[in-house]
């Protein structure tokens, strides 16, 4: 039941990232990977550490081996905060990394022999 709300509001909010926000922010998205993929994916981590339960996954357990509460929902609110420094941990080094691996190759700067129009920011 959680994975079709978790669906459902990533579905909704990607739509309006898409259709609406993209538009009123005026960003250049033609395949709407951001609205899409960043949105969906954003939410769909954070949802999870709501609605993990302890009768899916008894991750977390005391001394007695009873399992204790895994999402927000279950009565652990501090999972949220895990998934969310988690995943924005991820995103950010491997993104850093493909920045780095993309650099590496390509160079980012015109070369000197760039036309007028070449903006001048750019021209070494």
């Amino acid at each position: 039941m959680s994975a079709l709300a978790i669906g459902l509001l990533a579905g909704v909010l990607c739509y309006l990232m898409v259709a609406h926000v993209k538009a009123r922010l005026g960003y250049d998205d033609s395949l709407d990977a951001f609205g899409v993929h960043g949105v969906g994916g954003t939410i769909g981590a954070l949802l999870t550490g709501v609605f993990a339960s302890r009768a899916i996954n008894p991750i977390f357990k005391d001394a007695q081996g009873n399992a204790l509460a895994s999402g927000v929902i279950d009565g652990n609110p501090g999972q949220l905060l895990n998934h969310a420094t988690i995943s924005s941990s991820i995103s950010r080094c491997l993104t850093a990394v493909a920045f780095a691996a993309t650099r590496s190759f390509f160079s980012s700067s015109a070369p000197e022999s760039s036309p007028e129009w070449w903006p001048a920011k750019l021209r070494n």
